[in-house]
């Protein structure tokens, strides 16, 4: 089966049988129901990392037992981009965060993940010099390692306190 969750439902979208679409601010997207995968395709560039953080954390609850969460993204190359101007291509506004790759990685690796980072594109696809394609494959580990922000328990315990905080 398939959930797609996005809080804009594409307008060509066509669902199989045993998918469903759920119009929802990933932030807030809670359910009991537990995946096997997670996909989050270009995503975090529009999220600060405070949000992002708490996103990754949030995924770590939805997946069963040897889940994965696979992420894919730009990310800044050499140091954090934060782009907020008006785009000459797009000709609109447009901001968007590229957190560097280790940025991600650590957020990921305290979210509860092992983590293997992937260049997912040749380097000649990306047309900025500032910033680089990564794709990070996320396997659950079974306890969330001990963070500032989250502390070590169990997950199930930390999955009733995190939406509970994260609600607020």
């Amino acid at each position: 089966s398939l959930t797609l969750v996005d809080y804009v439902q594409p307008k060509n979208l066509v669902l199989t049988v045993n998918s469903k679409f759920i119009k929802e601010d990933i932030r807030k997207y809670r359910t009991s129901e537990k995946f096997d995968l997670i996909t989050l395709y270009g995503v975090a560039n529009y999220f600060n990392q405070e949000e992002i953080e708490k996103i990754y954390h949030s995924c770590y609850g939805l997946l069963k037992p040897n889940g994965i969460l696979l992420v894919k993204h730009q990310c800044g190359k050499e140091a954090d981009v934060f782009i907020d101007k008006f785009s000459e291509e797009l000709q609109h506004d447009y901001c968007a965060y590229y957190l560097h790759v280790e940025s991600h990685r650590r957020m990921l690796s305290r979210g509860g993940f092992d983590i293997e980072i992937i260049d997912p594109y040749p380097e000649n696809m990306n047309q900025w010099s500032n910033t680089i394609f990564k794709a990070f494959i996320c396997r659950k580990l079974p306890v969330l390692p001990y963070t500032d922000n989250f502390p070590q328990k169990y997950p199930e315990q930390v999955e009733v306190e995190w939406f509970a905080m994260y609600d607020r």
